[in-house]
């Protein structure tokens, strides 16, 4: 169930409009396929993917349960 969470996670921020251009912290398309990329191969493998899917997840999840919840969701993240 749980990769299920992180897949969502991964999908809707991939999907989000502040992915299309420029994310609000001024990270570009070239800059976040960068550090997704972390061996530098030109290419994002499926665990470069759910590494950096992981680490959103966990940044979500303010209270550590291993869950996200609608408040967590809607939680504006920096």
């Amino acid at each position: 169930m749980r990769i299920f969470a992180v897949l969502f996670v991964s999908l809707a921020v991939l999907a989000s409009p502040a992915t299309a251009g420029h994310h609000k912290s001024g990270e570009g398309k070239k800059d976040r396929f960068a550090k997704t990329d972390t061996n530098g191969d030109g290419v994002i493998s499926r665990d470069e993917f759910m590494a950096r899917a992981a680490k959103r997840f966990e940044k979500m999840d303010a209270n550590g349960d291993g869950s996200l919840s609608k408040d967590e969701m809607k939680r504006p993240r920096k």
